[in-house]
């Protein structure tokens, strides 16, 4: 695969962004629902106010003095309703900031994006030239294993009696078994994630209210109940510990047409 990852198509926001708008979506829904009670309670209070008002010159101090405390309680609804908008355009100003960054912000983000695609094809280069002097040292142990064998094959000739590792083999040993055996492979899997053209992947029905993975350039990778995620077989089995692939036509769609059918 040398050289022949391509330039994908990157993410328009980070994962950040899109939580912390998921976020504030949650708090404008409380607000809303806050703003909603509020409406209902002063409507409520608008009713008492013009019903006692109608009796209140008629009846007395009594209903004079229940009137002035429903007109106190509506002003100080109409201060609470009024601190909630205004805290809903707080909140809708902000998610609007975050799910539609200007055109100068956007040609930055891009611009950092490319960099670091840039700099992981090259690292990948790198990743390459490494295997390639592990495949120098693997050469170089086997010809000193071999040369270490003569060794032991001519010291009996003259009665040498060593010690434990006394051919001094056991760095060598510790060494040949500490060089990895994919590392270009693996390498290959990582850039190709990073850059949004990962292999062999399936479909995963998310059942969480809210799922996180790894984000890479191409994708933020937040998901939601309901969202089907495009995974690896390595990221499924961290993520999704008992996973069943989500078909593309609806299952649940399914069994009610068998239902209607029936």
């Amino acid at each position: 695969m040398r050289n022949a990852v391509a330039k994908g198509k990157w993410s328009a926001r980070s994962q950040g962004s899109i939580l912390a708008e998921y976020r504030l979506r949650i708090q404008m829904a409380k607000v809303e629902q806050a703003i909603a009670i509020a409406i209902r309670g002063i409507r409520k209070l608008e009713y008492d106010c013009t019903q006692l008002s109608k009796i209140a010159a008629s009846q007395g101090p009594i209903l004079q003095s229940r009137l002035s405390g429903k007109l106190t309680d509506l002003e100080a609804a109409k201060r609470v309703l009024a601190s909630h908008e205004a805290n809903l355009s707080g909140l809708r100003r902000q998610i609007e900031a975050l799910s539609r960054p200007d055109a100068a912000e956007t040609r930055k983000r891009q611009s950092h994006q490319n960099t670091l695609a840039e700099l992981s094809r090259r690292r990948l280069e790198k990743d390459f030239s490494l295997q390639d002097a592990i495949n120098g040292v693997r050469v170089l142990l086997a010809e000193r294993r071999s040369l270490t064998a003569k060794m032991r094959e001519v010291a009996p000739l003259i009665d040498l009696t060593m010690g434990i590792d006394g051919f001094d083999t056991a760095r060598f040993d510790a060494l040949l078994n500490s060089l990895p055996d994919d590392l270009v492979e693996q390498s290959e899997q990582w850039v190709s994630w990073f850059l949004g053209n990962p292999a062999n992947t399936s479909p995963r029905y998310v059942d969480n209210e809210t799922l996180t993975l790894p984000e890479s350039l191409a994708c933020a990778h937040v998901y939601h109940h309901g969202d089907t995620a495009q995974v690896t077989i390595e990221v499924a089995e961290r993520y999704f510990p008992s996973p069943h692939i989500r078909r593309s036509i609806d299952v649940n769609a399914e069994i009610e047409a068998s239902r209607d059918q029936n």
